[in-house]
């Protein structure tokens, strides 16, 4: 059985960091960020950690913590737009169904 681990979610976090390639970098950013919210616990917060610590450590990698939590920010707006014109596609066919 494949099953994600601590150690490729850090894997992929690192590679984010190593600014050899920013296309590869972005498309990491965006998997993360679409992943996270279905990671159990201790996988999220093992991936939050390392970012939290990547910049602790070198202030050299806001840049990529700044464009990971753009990501996600961007990510979450995303979410909440759907969730939002689906709420009121829902309450539209209820007025819908009510006026019949």
């Amino acid at each position: 059985a494949y099953c994600l681990q601590q150690s490729h979610l850090l894997l992929a976090w690192k590679t984010c960091t190593s600014k050899s390639d920013a296309a590869v970098s972005d498309e990491i950013y965006h998997l993360l960020v679409s992943i996270l919210p279905s990671l159990p616990p201790t996988l999220a917060i093992t991936l939050l950690q390392a970012i939290q610590e990547s910049l602790a450590s070198k202030r050299e990698f806001l840049i990529e913590v700044s464009e990971f939590c753009a990501a996600l920010a961007s990510h979450n707006n995303n979410d909440n737009n759907k969730d939002s014109s689906s709420q009121s596609n829902n309450s539209s066919s209820n007025n819908n169904n009510n006026n019949s």
